[in-house]
C-alpha cells in the first residue's frame, strides 16, 4: 500500500513544482516581450494588471491557477503525506520556517 501512496506524493509533488517553474519562467519571457521590469514593484503591479484583464489568455490561466490551483494542491499534498503516514508509510517531511 505504502508504494502506491509514495508515488502519488512524488508525482503530485513534482507536477507541482513544474506548473510553478512554468509559470514563472512564462511570466518572465511574457514581460520581455512586453517590456515590463519584473524586478520592480510598479513592473509587478504591471504584470498582474495584465494577468488580471486577461490581455493573454495563456498568462492569466497560468498565473490564476497557481496561484489558486496551486494553494489548493499544496494542502492537498500536505493531507496525503499525513494519510501515507497515518497508515505506516516512512515519508519524513522537514520544513522549517524562518
Amino acid at each position: 500500500m505504502c508504494g502506491w501512496l509514495e508515488l502519488s506524493v512524488e508525482v503530485v509533488f513534482w507536477g507541482l513544482a513544474i506548473v510553478l517553474a512554468v509559470t514563472v519562467l512564462y511570466g518572465h519571457f511574457y514581460s520581455k516581450r512586453n517590456g515590463i521590469n519584473m524586478n520592480a514593484f510598479p513592473g509587478l503591479f504591471e504584470l498582474f494588471g495584465h494577468v488580471f484583464k486577461f490581455k493573454d489568455r495563456v498568462l492569466s490561466g497560468l498565473f490564476i491557477f497557481s496561484m489558486c490551483g496551486g494553494a489548493i494542491i499544496g494542502v492537498g499534498l500536505i493531507v496525503l503525506i499525513f494519510y501515507a503516514q497515518s497508515k505506516g508509510c516512512n515519508i519524513h517531511v522537514k520544513g522549517s520556517i524562518g
